[in-house]
């Protein structure tokens, strides 16, 4: 190896190394869930914890969305969701989806986060990489509750 191309090997290991550490491109966890046809990411803090020892009481003191209705902006609830997705921090709210997919971690740089949200607020982004929208589960929630659907608790 000649000293230029050392050198320059050098260059490309050290920008590789600070990009790896720059605090600037840290990295979100994302669930993957499927909605009808539609490969949907909530960020994973958004999902709340499993109910431990099979607490069904708990996971059906929840008002069940259909995910793929609110998609289709025609939100409704259903008694029994065949993928749960309980919402962290509303303990009344749930998701229905028909796959719970895999959990990815995504650089923050690499959401194309749409700017004026207008009628589909809930659409927060984009994750190219996954074909993945990504949702605003508060937004979800208003979405329903404008259609006059309130929460189980």
């Amino acid at each position: 190896m000649t000293p230029g191309a050392d050198h320059a090997a050098g260059d490309a290991l050290q920008r590789y190394l600070d990009a790896l550490l720059d605090p600037g491109s840290a990295d979100t966890e994302y669930q993957l869930l499927r909605a009808g046809s539609v490969r949907v990411a909530l960020a994973a803090s958004a999902v709340a914890p499993e109910a431990t020892g099979g607490d069904q009481a708990a996971q059906g003191a929840r008002c069940w969305l259909d995910l793929a209705s609110v998609l289709r902006g025609q939100p409704v609830t259903v008694a029994s969701p065949v993928v749960a997705v309980p919402l962290a921090g509303v303990p009344g709210w749930g998701l229905s989806v028909e796959a719970q997919e895999t959990l990815v971690q995504v650089a923050d740089q690499a959401v194309t986060w749409r700017k004026q949200r207008g009628g589909r607020r809930w659409l927060a982004g984009l994750i190219e990489q996954f074909g993945a929208v990504v949702i605003d589960p508060a937004a979800v929630i208003e979405e329903a509750e404008g259609h006059g659907i309130q929460g189980a608790v």
